[in-house]
């Protein structure tokens, strides 16, 4: 089977969600405890996820779910090509100086750019047509992320070269099935890596954060810490049974990204009945929205159709038996909410164990990945007989 360029699995002209992967040269780990050297390099973690955040904020892609490891790193990420075409021209000169500022400050951080040198950007049309088109696309994201953790992190060893094997892979994720398995790959790595006993402590995932701030609204709406959880806008109402504890009873050492009032405002929701307002760079999303067409609301739309709380009890109740080796029967509670995705329950662990090793360009029903393979010219896509296994 030939192999696909990366603009024939993403279509960057239509809204898709992708899974997208990089690892370290040579499966070095470069981000986390050599295990030959006994060297610990853990704390670049937390500058992946301080540059997602940042790129977040700049770009039109909407960031779903992550995890950061000691030899590579995982995305699921959705191209936003809606919001591009409609946001000002100002908006997309800001946005790009975001991501590539003329000055940073003493901290690194991007200066926000002076309105003479806004005019002189605004002056060449034709670079910010470019711009715009950039600001939605998941390769120059992943482009302007790769460039900043590569030069910090050569920098911080004193050396030249390559530090990712290579620019980024992704597979498109065709349905909420697809999404769903994925979801659940990425946010288990860590337990799987033996990292982390359960989501709660897997700290350099989104599910973490997401958790934290389920609490940090929690605490923010009671004024006390230590009460019971009351509902959050994806409708985890009774989270406190489920993982309140284990996240009380981490105690110190939170990442900084925690401590400011809502740790997971830049991730998009897990539930699609949920959405929230889209960022923008330099703390100007009330201007930012102001700009944009009367009646046009731009939003970070949910992924899937279930509730925060039906997500987080699967990811939690799976990622137990993954570290206790050994899959359980599913509950009754879970067993719906699998079907209801169109996900098998009796493949469901396979599925979120192996879902990178399954496919490779595309994921979803079978029906889906045979169009993905007509419209790309492919007789066959890897992934075929597990999606027939998998999804319903």
């Amino acid at each position: 089977m030939s192999r696909l360029r990366r603009g024939e699995v993403i279509d960057e002209s239509v809204v898709g969600i992708y899974h997208c992967w990089n690892r370290f040269v040579r499966q070095l780990h470069l981000a986390g405890v050599d295990p030959v050297t006994g060297v610990d390099r853990s704390e670049r973690k937390l500058w992946f996820i301080e540059r997602l955040e940042e790129l977040a904020h700049a770009f039109l892609v909407d960031v779903i779910s992550f995890a950061i490891m000691s030899t590579h790193y995982h995305l699921i990420l959705r191209n936003r090509p809606d919001l591009a075409a409609a946001i000002s021209d100002e908006d997309v000169v800001r946005r790009w100086r975001a991501a590539y500022p003329h000055r940073r400050d003493k901290d690194g951080k991007p200066i926000e750019p002076s309105d003479h040198e806004i005019r002189l950007d605004l002056g060449d049309p034709n670079t910010v047509a470019e711009w715009r088109r950039r600001l939605s696309s998941i390769s120059w994201m992943a482009k302007c992320f790769s460039e900043v953790i590569a030069k910090r992190a050569n920098t911080d060893d004193n050396v030249q070269g390559a530090f990712f094997a290579h620019r980024f892979k992704c597979t498109g994720l065709e349905d909420e099935a697809a999404v769903t398995a994925c979801m659940a790959y990425v946010e288990l790595n860590e337990i799987r890596a033996r990292l982390a006993e359960s989501p709660e402590t897997s700290r350099h995932s989104s599910i973490w954060l997401h958790l934290q701030g389920v609490l940090a609204r929690a605490e923010a709406a009671s004024g006390a810490e230590g009460s019971e959880l009351p509902g959050t806008p994806d409708g985890a109402a009774s989270l406190a049974a489920v993982l309140a504890d284990g996240l009380r009873r981490l105690g110190g050492g939170k990442l900084d990204l925690a401590r400011r009032g809502d740790p997971d405002a830049w991730l998009s929701p897990i539930a699609e009945t949920t959405s929230l307002p889209c960022l923008a760079p330099f703390g100007r999303e009330a201007e930012f929205r102001a700009d944009l067409p009367v009646g046009y609301v731009p939003r970070r739309q949910g992924a899937l159709p279930v509730s925060m709380e039906q997500f987080l009890e699967l990811v939690d109740w799976t990622g137990r038996q993954v570290h206790v080796g050994k899959a359980g029967v599913i509950p009754s509670s879970l067993a719906p909410i699998l079907q209801r995705l169109g996900l098998r329950d009796g493949m469901w662990h396979e599925t979120a164990g192996n879902f990178a090793d399954w496919f490779t360009y595309v994921a979803g029903r079978a029906e889906r990945m045979i169009e993905f393979a007509t419209r790309v010219g492919l007789n066959w896509v890897r992934g075929l007989r597990r999606a027939r296994q998998a999804f319903e």
